[in-house]
């Protein structure tokens, strides 16, 4: 097994393991500043809309949305705190009704949208994620990265 492989399935891990042991948790994507998925953990079914779960395809656009949208966000957020000599940007929130999504920057390519309950404490959803984000970034360089892309893109596919 090559680095970048070996680092995919970690990070995989880092997210399923994320996912599964945060209370709330309903989905959990790794994306590309492009918009691109670059690993997913969980259903989109439970929770956001209907109760039956979705088939893959309807999963797989659930996530590239989630993903284009977070991407474009946090380039939306980036933008307007260089604009204003805010700093780094930490995290993008949105709170809505039956949702937080948060949104983290890994590295410069990178990002992490947590999609969540409504009902979760949103304070310790965020410093999980910037812990995970953290460690994620130590898994993450260009060629896994785009290992991950690949694998998204076409699953069946070897390296």
């Amino acid at each position: 097994m090559q680095l970048h492989e070996a680092r995919a399935s970690d990070v995989h891990h880092v997210m399923r393991d994320y996912r599964e042991t945060t209370a709330g948790m309903e989905r959990v994507v790794l994306i590309s500043s492009s918009g691109l998925v670059l690993a997913s953990s969980g259903p989109l079914g439970s929770g956001v809309g209907s109760s039956a779960r979705p088939s893959a395809a309807a999963e797989a656009a659930h996530t590239e949305r989630l993903a284009a949208l977070a991407s474009s966000l946090m380039s939306v957020a980036r933008a307007a705190t260089e604009a204003y000599q805010g700093g780094a940007t930490s995290a993008v929130v949105i709170n809505a009704e039956r949702h937080h999504l948060l949104i983290v920057p890994v590295d410069s390519d990178t990002g992490l949208a947590v999609l969540a309950a409504a009902n979760v404490d949103l304070g310790h959803i965020s410093y999980v994620a910037a812990l995970v984000a953290r460690e994620l970034a130590s898994l993450v360089d260009e060629e896994t990265r785009a290992y991950l892309c690949r694998m998204f893109l076409n699953p069946a596919g070897g390296t």
